[in-house]
């Protein structure tokens, strides 16, 4: 006899109460509200203390180089465009010849 095929589904059990709202993301209800403080304090100075690497400051460094490097290509790049309109728009514009300003 051959085997049925299963179905492949999960349960992740009844939505979360809308009314029970977690005052500080990523720390359960269950905690006490100075609790939670504290908790969340620390996973936010965790993640502060792990920016103050030195892998970390080494790569704000190289970041802030290569952002400094695209608005000096962008700036390089519209000052080009805008060059190329004054262009255009000069040789639209009718000349004036010696003999008109008599």
């Amino acid at each position: 006899m051959a085997a049925k095929p299963s179905i492949n589904a999960v349960s992740f059990g009844s939505p979360p109460d809308p009314t029970k709202v977690q005052t500080y993301p990523g720390v359960a209800c269950r905690y006490l509200p100075h609790e939670a403080l504290t908790i969340y304090r620390e996973k936010i100075y965790a993640e502060r203390k792990a920016y103050q690497t030195p892998s970390g400051a080494r790569w704000f460094k190289e970041h802030r180089r290569k952002q400094h490097e695209m608005e000096r290509l962008e700036k390089q790049i519209k000052d080009f465009r805008e060059s190329r309109r004054a262009f255009a728009r000069s040789l639209s514009l009718p000349s004036v010849g010696g003999s008109e300003l008599s």
